[in-house]
């Protein structure tokens, strides 16, 4: 069982790409959850 869900994690996690957003996520008194733009990525992206 646990080969099985590290199997899947592994398949997962090599699919999986990061990108920088707004510093304003990190915030609850800055962070408007209806912005969409609160998440757009910032930057360059990583992998």
């Amino acid at each position: 069982m646990v080969s099985m869900i590290d199997a899947g994690s592994q398949a997962i996690a090599a699919t999986m790409t990061t990108h920088l957003v707004s510093r304003a996520v990190n915030s609850v008194r800055m962070a408007d959850p209806a912005d969409p733009a609160l998440i757009a990525p910032v930057g360059n992206p990583r992998r």
